[in-house]
């Protein structure tokens, strides 16, 4: 019993172990903010309201059906309805109906709406996936900066590690004789200032942490990530006309934009609609009870023959043409007109937008390579100057100065690869997302 007690135990701490040392990859961050980001859901919300008002507008050609009821109670003086005669007594009476009306002809005004709406919602599908896009990259740059502070703050704790070897043979020389005490006031001076540096490196890394969880709408106070390792290519086939017209093929804003347009057009045509007759089949079926009613007995006549007795059809048509309102519908129309150059001066400037994004995406790409190359170089020299600087101080030929100098010259160009390295990811993602190739993990 004790065992499987144990064994329990053992299970349960590993079980939690793992829990908290998952690491969150790129995709899982992207899926998980869609799934939990409020402003998101919003935009679902508002797809679906959209979907039922299109429902609603094929649901509109149906006629229209509701049935009356009216119970009434007399008092004093009055006229009797059936037979005219005057009435000093109180009376009850009560009326039933039904009413259908369709409308037969309206210019096509309702088939102008049904497809208005049909425009209007696949425009919110497109806002839907476009939202989506847009959180991506969110998640992606807060993803890539906790990253670039994962490593930044790496650096800083090397630096320190230099910096206490350092010390430890600075102090040894002092205790031989070799070197001056004030030696170790400079060597002091620079651990302080990596402790500081690390301080700020690891507040940031927190802060940059709590962006990533707040847009995910991540439900904890940490996460760790994978790293996200993305093959880094040269885009010489690749023009910026070419990826701007792949782009504007499948971008769901610039979809959203085009059906807003043709959503106005649409509106148009339902406003000249207003101009032109409508015509409207009616049918009604009324009967009643009255107290009033009497038969050759004196008796008042019973219920069920009075709804038969009672009982009045009708069927008719409603023909309307407008003459004039205000100039309401001239109105109307005027602004439908101006809607359609709004929304297309709207498109265009979106397809101005991306083509000036695409642009500085590619000219941003090109620049990182180029810094990558000469990176890589500067990198290799920065190293073998500290690894230098580093034998020279030990044989006491270079100051605690020049060799903190080396050091930093170091870390920084390291800091500039991270930099680098990570900001490539992220526009070569970007560019193959222009391209139409699928790099987020969702249609």
């Amino acid at each position: 019993m004790k065992n499987t007690f144990l064994i329990f135990v053992t299970y349960i701490a590993f079980s939690l172990n793992g829990n908290a040392q998952k690491l969150w990859t790129l995709e899982e961050c992207i899926v998980y903010a869609c799934e939990n980001n409020l402003d998101q859901k919003t935009k679902i919300y508002n797809s679906e309201i959209d979907k039922e008002s299109f429902q609603q507008s094929k649901r509109d050609f149906l006629p229209d059906f509701s049935a009356v009821s009216n119970l009434n109670r007399r008092f004093g003086r009055y006229v009797d309805p059936n037979n005219n005669n005057v009435i000093n007594t109180a009376t009850s009476s009560n009326t039933y109906g039904v009413t259908s009306s369709l409308n037969l002809f309206n210019n096509f005004k309702k088939w102008h709406q049904r497809s208005q709406k049909k425009l209007l919602y696949h425009a919110s599908l497109e806002a839907v996936l476009q939202a989506k896009y847009n959180l991506s990259f969110d998640v992606m740059n807060a993803f890539y900066l906790v990253k670039f502070r994962e490593d930044l703050l790496q650096i800083t704790k090397e630096k320190l590690e230099i910096s206490n070897l350092n010390y430890k043979l600075v102090t040894s020389k002092i205790e031989l004789g070799l070197l001056a005490k004030s030696n170790l006031y400079d060597i002091e001076s620079e651990l302080g200032t990596n402790k500081l540096e690390i301080a700020q490196a690891q507040n940031a890394l927190n802060e940059a942490t709590l962006n990533l969880i707040q847009i995910m709408n991540f439900n904890g106070t940490s996460i760790k990530l994978k790293p996200d390792l993305v093959a880094l290519k040269s885009l010489d086939s690749l023009t910026l006309e070419t990826v701007f017209s792949k782009a504007i093929a499948f971008l769901p804003s610039i979809k959203q934009q085009e059906l807003q347009v043709n959503a106005s057009e649409k509106n148009l045509a339902i406003r000249r609609s207003d101009f032109y007759p409508s015509l409207v089949l009616n049918a009604a079926y009324r009967t009643g009870y009255f107290e009033t009613s009497i038969d050759e007995n004196g008796l008042i006549t019973p219920f069920l023959d009075q709804l038969s007795n009672n009982a009045a059809k009708s069927i008719g048509l409603s023909l309307r043409i407008p003459i004039t309102n205000k100039w309401s519908k001239h109105s109307n129309v005027k602004i439908a007109k101006i809607n359609i150059l709004k929304e297309k001066n709207i498109l265009e400037q979106k397809k101005q937008e991306l083509y000036k994004e695409i642009q500085k995406t590619i000219q941003k790409n090109t620049a990182l390579l180029a810094e990558k190359e000469e990176n890589e170089s500067n990198l290799k020299s920065k190293e073998l100057a500290f690894n230098f600087a580093q034998k020279k101080f030990n044989k006491g030929l270079a100051t605690i100065y020049e060799l903190e100098v080396a050091k930093n010259n170091l870390a920084q160009a390291k800091i500039e690869r991270t930099r680098i390295n990570l900001q490539l990811q992220y526009q070569k993602k970007a560019i193959d997302f222009y391209c139409g190739i699928a790099v987020f993990p969702f249609k």
